[in-house]
């Protein structure tokens, strides 16, 4: 068995595993807005669809590095890339901002209940 050959193959299963998290946290995420109308969730959903961009991306090109089926023609491709490139760090900021608000919104919450 080749190395590279099971290193895009694990890399391909570990994008498709990590885009499935991140459609179940966006749902998560999408379900806590509706119900708390807090703008935090918007933060954080919209965060995970940048990672869960990144990550098919990443799948797409796994995929081709293993098997060398090209889901999209090579020009498309970087272009796919360079979207990634911008995704990437935005999804981080978003996440970042979002879980520091929702840390705070817990502790002003636990702060409230520890006076009960």
């Amino acid at each position: 068995m080749d190395f590279i050959w099971l290193t895009h193959t694990w890399e391909f299963a570990e994008a498709i595993l990590l885009a499935l998290f991140n459609v179940i946290l966006v749902c998560l995420f999408g379900y806590a807005y509706r119900r708390s109308g807090m703008p935090l969730f918007i933060l954080l959903l919209l965060g995970n669809i940048s990672f869960m961009y990144a990550n098919l991306v990443s799948a797409s090109g796994s995929l081709y590095f293993s098997t060398h089926v090209r889901l999209f023609p090579g020009s498309v491709m970087r272009m796919l890339y360079a979207a990634q490139m911008i995704s990437g760090p935005v999804g981080s900021v978003l996440w970042f901002i979002g879980t520091v608000l929702l840390v705070r919104v817990a502790l002003k919450s636990g702060s409230s209940d520890a006076g009960t």
